[in-house]
């Protein structure tokens, strides 16, 4: 149970990360492409940690 709190932490800390990236500055196609794939993965991880 420990393991997935640690990755529920992580998934958490990278979050915060790409909100932090998300500024108004303008970002690149590719760029914001992924940080939706990285965003939308880790919250699939974060949806199965909790229904654990």
């Amino acid at each position: 149970l420990e393991i997935f709190k640690q990755i529920r932490d992580t998934a958490a800390i990278y979050h915060n990360y790409l909100l932090k990236l998300q500024s108004p500055a303008p970002v690149p196609k590719k760029q914001k492409d992924l940080q939706f794939k990285i965003t939308h993965s880790l919250q699939m991880t974060y949806r199965t940690v909790e229904g654990l």
